[in-house]
């Protein structure tokens, strides 16, 4: 009971308005509206705390007016070379994104960082019980809400016909990362069970890059001597031997090796034809093609890339909302402007948070995992939502708080 109350009263002493952060997985999960007014009030509350003198130095921090003008520069590609409304309303709306950067930068230095493992705390309770939902849909067939999946050999846990659960384990595999290299003993059963987890959903290109993150830190974080990392890489094989053949609707089988059996090796034109997502690369590759300088507008693939003009096959048609690859994205919508500048502020911002980890490992861990999110989310060729698309953005835009928080220490 004692515990109690001081949990109750240390949550009375709290600033108020890091409960909308507390909250940040749970909006994502509840849907896009929910999430939009959660960054709306939380850009509100950062503002109303926030000294006039400490804005102006926020905005006059050397990344932020990079991402201003690319900002600006989306206004002005919307304008001159999109033709449809919705182009602008997303470039304008993209400057919400840069405040929540600010925003979630500002509370997580906040009074020299006190919130900073509490907010990473609430959400780990958040993603494990997410990750058991995850188990008990696939056991039950429908999660704890009674949501069941109706495409078959994925899990929509939390998220439901959205089937983004993936996108949200990898959204926050940063932050679990975190605690569970902090904690150290749980570190290996932690990496083992995210990794089973994240297989199950069914969600290929999030298990992929969940595998490429959770190994780097195998390899490279996890302290084990080479004996036993062997031992585990071959438990770790022999566990997904277990799952894919023993699973009992033969789903994951479906979803994972039959894709790798779909591929013709002798026809790189059979492969692609039979591909919607390298459909989709192709036909991005063919607009930026005539489209180098500026591409088509933002959010414009959708209107574009049915045209005739920009199908490299006859009998096949790319046509769809969104390329599913951030470089495609990028450059057939926004052109080599638009790509060469977010592209080199992500690198730039890559290499400055591995730069600080390297500096001061114990201390500056979750720039580390933050740049592994960030850099595994624009890898070449892996499947990837729409960059602007505000559930996509909102996890992305979460971790690069976190990855530039040291930027922006003056607001503790």
């Amino acid at each position: 009971m004692q515990k109690v109350n001081k949990i109750l009263n240390n949550l009375k002493a709290e600033d108020k308005e890091i409960y909308l952060l507390y909250i940040l997985p749970i909006s994502l999960l509840a849907g896009s509206l929910i999430v939009n007014i959660n960054i709306l009030l939380l850009i509100i509350a950062f503002f109303l705390k926030t000294k006039k003198s400490l804005l102006v130095k926020a905005f006059s921090n050397k990344l932020i007016i990079s991402l201003v003008i690319f900002n600006f520069y989306l206004i002005f590609n919307s304008i001159l070379i999109s033709d449809n409304s919705e182009s602008i309303i997303r470039a304008v709306g993209f400057f919400r994104f840069i405040l929540l950067a600010i925003a979630i930068s500002f509370f997580i230095n906040f009074k020299n960082s006190m919130y900073i493992k509490k907010i990473i705390y609430f959400w780990i309770i958040i993603i494990v019980i997410t990750c058991l939902d995850v188990c008990i849909e696939k056991i039950f067939g429908s999660n704890i809400l009674g949501f069941t999946s109706d495409y078959r050999g994925r899990i929509g846990s939390f998220t439901r016909d959205e089937l983004n659960i993936g996108g949200f384990l990898f959204g926050f595999l940063s932050f679990f990362l975190f605690y569970i290299f902090t904690k150290k003993k749980f570190s290996l059963l932690g990496i083992l069970f995210f990794f089973i987890i994240a297989f199950i959903t069914g969600e290929r290109a999030n298990m992929l890059k969940i595998l490429i993150i959770l190994s780097f830190c195998f390899i490279f974080i996890l302290e084990l001597d080479i004996k036993k990392k062997i031992s585990i890489i071959l438990i770790s094989f022999l566990c997904l031997f277990i799952f894919v053949n023993f699973d009992i609707d033969n789903e994951l089988k479906k979803r994972y090796i039959g894709k790798i059996e779909s591929i013709d090796f002798n026809s790189l034109e059979n492969t692609i034809k039979n591909n919607k997502n390298l459909l989709h690369y192709s036909t991005a590759y063919e607009i930026f093609k005539q489209n180098k300088l500026f591409g088509i507008g933002i959010k414009n693939f959708r209107h574009k890339s049915g045209e005739k003009k920009y199908q490299i096959f006859e009998d096949r048609n790319g046509n769809s909302t969104h390329p599913h690859q951030i470089h495609f994205e990028l450059l057939s919508e926004l052109g080599l402007i638009g790509y060469l500048t977010m592209i080199s502020i992500l690198i730039y911002s890559i290499f400055k948070g591995i730069k600080l980890y390297l500096i001061n490992k114990k201390n500056n861990l979750i720039e580390l995992t933050t740049a592994l999110f960030v850099l595994t989310s624009i890898l070449p060729l892996l499947p990837s939502g729409s960059f602007f698309t505000t559930t996509t953005a909102t996890f992305f835009w979460i971790n690069f708080s976190f990855l530039i928080r040291r930027q922006f220490s003056f607001f503790s």
